[in-house]
């Protein structure tokens, strides 16, 4: 089967085959082939670099030393590899060019034998695709003999992007933190594979570790029960003389009020067995604020706590066998005003606030949900707002 267009006239991809195990230095497994490289007119390299620097925020550094088909080939793999990692495929940082021979028949042209890492061939084939037919949209003349602006390169591209993407979704690695353990064990050459979906196996033979998530074949099953409630660990950490915000189990919504009321004000209420923020709602300074906290908390879990707030920022501690790895600063979202902008608008500016709905493209229209218009409320302010000079929280700390 071969990747690429016969119209480009610049690369094809032919004679590839996945394999399963490790090779040429990659650390899972990869596809391997050949890429024919054959320019017949001058290409700019450097619009291409920018017009892919925008869609994919990867810009290759090429050496100068090499020929302009190489400096082709290897963006190709570059960004074929890219692009699929911006959908959450893990892949080992890098490829191998094995070998480079001229086309003897015609005297114009190479063809480059390579390796790139891959997980599944059909991901890395659909996007050697979105690669080859950027080539052609952004690089070659159309009939009038006129090159697409790069506007024109750029929305066609996000077009194609979001397309790819969807597909892409099915070979994707659904949990961030398994992403990074990949990204982590390569980093210090271990290798890593999946044994089946949502497994992990790092290292070799008798020195390997199997890992979900964040939980490894040497993780108790005590210590993992006791994780998943917070109820449990909340009573743990009281029986070992750390400070606890007082943390009630409330069989309904009648019980959370009384025992918000018992406790004081401001209160949190949350799922005893959530994690990553899920369901949790915090800062509550009233009756009602805590009836339609736990009226949301209970679409998440049906097992709810009710505890203090304690204003301020949380921290996170990674502790491994007994030892302090790192201390992260849980900042929640926001905003700074800029004596001019209301702050609907700063919202809307902004590309990175995890509290507003957004797909997976970054292009979309951002909007504030229920939880930060109450807690705007809460402070007496509204999107319309003038925002002075002074931070402005979108969402309460967890």
């Amino acid at each position: 089967m071969d990747a690429g267009s016969d119209k480009t006239g610049i690369a094809r991809l032919k004679r590839w085959q996945h394999v399963s195990g490790m090779g040429y230095g990659i650390m899972q497994s990869y596809l391997s082939g050949e890429m024919s490289v054959c320019l017949n007119e001058d290409i700019d390299l450097s619009r291409l670099d920018t017009i892919m620097s925008d869609v994919l925020g990867e810009l290759h550094p090429v050496t100068e030393a090499c020929s302009v088909e190489e400096k082709l080939m290897s963006r190709i793999l570059f960004w074929a590899a890219g692009i699929q990692r911006h959908f959450s495929i893990p892949l080992y940082p890098g490829y191998r060019v094995i070998e480079e021979t001229i086309e003897a028949d015609k005297g114009i042209g190479r063809t480059f034998r390579f390796a790139l890492p891959s997980t599944h061939s059909q991901a890395t084939l659909a996007a050697f695709q979105w690669v080859m037919t950027t080539l052609e949209h952004t690089l070659l003349k159309d009939t009038g003999g006129q090159l697409a602006t790069d506007k024109e390169c750029i929305d066609y591209l996000l077009k194609r992007k979001q397309s790819l993407g969807k597909y892409l979704k099915q070979y994707a690695t659904r949990e961030k933190t398994t992403y990074a353990i990949y990204q982590a064990a390569w980093e210090i050459d271990m290798p890593v594979r999946t044994l089946v979906p949502g497994y992990l196996i790092l290292g070799y033979a008798a020195c390997s570790r199997m890992m979900k998530i964040t939980i490894s074949d040497q993780t108790s099953a005590l210590g993992v029960d006791i994780a998943l409630n917070k109820l449990v660990t909340s009573k743990i950490l009281h029986r070992i003389g750390l400070p606890e915000p007082g943390c009630r189990h409330v069989k309904d919504l009648q019980q959370a009020v009384k025992m918000a009321s018992v406790i004081g004000f401001p209160v949190v209420v949350k799922p005893s067995d959530q994690d990553q923020g899920r369901g949790v709602f915090a800062d509550l300074h009233d009756a009602a604020a805590v009836e339609k906290a736990f009226q949301k908390a209970q679409k998440f879990s049906k097992n709810i706590l009710i505890e203090k707030h304690v204003p301020g920022f949380g921290h996170r501690l990674t502790v491994f066998n007994d030892k302090i790895y790192s201390v992260t600063r849980k900042t929640p979202a926001g905003i700074t005003g800029d004596g001019v902008s209301a702050i609907g608008a700063l919202i809307a500016r902004s590309s990175c606030l995890p509290f507003v709905t957004h797909s997976d493209e970054q292009n979309k229209q951002r909007v504030l949900n229920d939880e930060s218009l109450d807690l705007m409320r809460q402070y007496g302010l509204t999107p319309t707002l003038r925002a002075k000079e002074r931070e402005s929280k979108a969402r309460s700390p967890r």
